[in-house]
């Protein structure tokens, strides 16, 4: 990314461009290389998080809940932890409408 184009870009509208791209993503061979840098990078960001979810579906829709580390563990996943079919309720509230 060409050094001035980033040295006069406030956080702020960073921030939008990058909304913008997530907003109006477009496939890589649909794009114009005349976009803003910015705009192309979170578009290719984009893309890696789709491939990731291809092959992570689980991952990718936040079906883990994550632990607190603690000294001398790895980072693991007990299965005991993940979202399953079988989740119990453990309170019932009833609504008032």
């Amino acid at each position: 990314m060409p050094e001035h184009m980033l040295r006069d870009l406030d956080p702020v509208d960073e921030l939008r461009l990058r909304r913008w791209a997530r907003e109006h993503y477009a496939a890589a061979e649909d794009r114009d290389a005349g976009w803003h840098p910015i705009v192309l990078e979170e578009m290719e960001q984009k893309d890696r998080e789709l491939v990731d979810a291809r092959f992570h579906p689980r991952r990718a829709a936040g079906a883990y809940v994550p632990l607190a580390p603690s000294p001398g563990r790895f980072f693991i996943i007990d299965e005991a932890h993940s979202l399953g079919a079988n989740r119990k309720v453990l309170l019932s509230v009833e609504t008032v409408e």
